[in-house]
């Protein structure tokens, strides 16, 4: 790596050289196809600094100074769009196309504040995404290495000269030691931030590697944690539950209030044995009863008015009459009857006039 100084050096004499080659392109006759040929190839910022560089006795100053403000819109909306292909394709997991496309896009618009934030971005997810997978690894030799060096050591006990085989258990138990630490690090991490069951995952790994007074106090405070969370848990749903309860017990007394006023008795049956169920009190008991003996009254009308209409021939309004009544009291077996002896003569009547239709 060449010394800052002429590290230094070498990119401002890069700076100068490259304002010298827009500067050119700037001079030339044909700077129109120029700019052309580099919006061709996106290169916005390129294109924009040489319209810059045009001077106004060129003959096509005032055709390319117009196009600035087309070529900056194109500029930006090119801008979405590969901060939009970075997107997706972060959320796919390209990371090294993602970083491509970015690097294309900053080199382009170097200017470029989107380019910045979305790179930024890329850094900060692809960071996470490297923890996550060095994770899995180090998850995934817990589990799979002491079945490794075990098997190695037995091949060691057949071939204890083997300075190869040797090397090879020594490397895969500092594999496993330091996975082990890695898990014991995680766990403290995890733990820190409330994630308990990342926490537990890492500390049963790391405990089936070796225990430690370390890996104990830690699955100790896991527990303790757990319970802690459960228990708050609980207190939340406990209090949503009352809540839910609350309200519920809430609408279903303006319902049974405005079934009442509407004699609604069928719907008011089944709101206050509701409201029993879910707050049961004398007051309520009180209610069910008047209720009943409401009901017991109007079934008793019923079953009279059913038989008025009755003996007046009248049986379809009577068998409404009882039907209506028998929503009201299901168990009712006088209504059940007079309901079938309706029907009877009913049918009786209908197949008479069909009879006399077909003579």
């Amino acid at each position: 790596m060449p010394h800052p100084l002429l590290r230094a050096a070498m990119v401002a004499g890069a700076i100068v050289l490259l304002a010298g080659c827009v500067a050119y392109q700037a001079n030339r006759t044909d700077v129109a196809q120029r700019v052309g040929s580099m919006l061709s190839e996106n290169e916005y910022a390129r294109a924009l600094d040489t319209i810059a560089l045009v001077k106004p006795s060129h003959p096509d100053y005032k055709r390319l100074t117009g196009w600035r403000g087309t070529i900056e819109k194109n500029a930006r909306a090119w801008e979405t769009e590969i901060v939009n292909d970075v997107e997706q394709m972060m959320n796919a997991g390209q990371w090294f196309n993602a970083e491509q496309q970015l690097e294309e896009g900053m080199r382009k618009l170097p200017d470029s504040a989107a380019f910045d934030q979305a790179h930024d971005r890329f850094l900060s997810r692809r960071g996470e995404h490297l923890r996550g997978v060095n994770h899995e690894l180090m998850l995934a030799r817990g589990r799979g290495l002491p079945a490794e060096i075990a098997a190695l050591e037995k091949l060691a006990l057949v071939s204890p000269r083997d300075q190869l085989l040797a090397a090879e258990v020594e490397r895969r138990r500092t594999m496993l030691s330091d996975a082990q630490q890695h898990l014991v690090n995680c766990a403290r991490d995890a733990l820190a931030a409330g994630q308990t069951e990342r926490a537990a995952e890492c500390l049963q790994v790391a405990q089936s590697i070796g225990r430690s007074a370390e890996i104990d106090r830690l699955l100790a405070a896991t527990q303790r944690t757990n319970t802690v969370k459960k228990k708050q848990v609980q207190a939340v749903k406990q209090k949503r539950t009352e809540r839910d309860q609350a309200r519920r017990v809430e609408e279903l007394r303006v319902g049974y209030n405005r079934s009442m006023q509407n004699g609604d008795l069928n719907a008011a049956r089944e709101q206050l044995n509701e409201l029993i169920k879910l707050q049961p009190s004398p007051a309520l008991r009180k209610d069910s009863v008047r209720l009943d003996q409401r009901i017991k009254r109007r079934v008793d009308r019923s079953l009279q008015d059913g038989r008025t209409l009755y003996t007046q021939g009248d049986f379809k309004g009577a068998r409404a009459i009882w039907v209506t009544a028998l929503r009201l009291d299901p168990a009712n077996q006088e209504l059940k009857d007079n309901i079938a002896r309706a029907e009877r003569v009913l049918k009786k009547i209908e197949k008479l006039s069909s009879d006399q239709q077909t003579e």
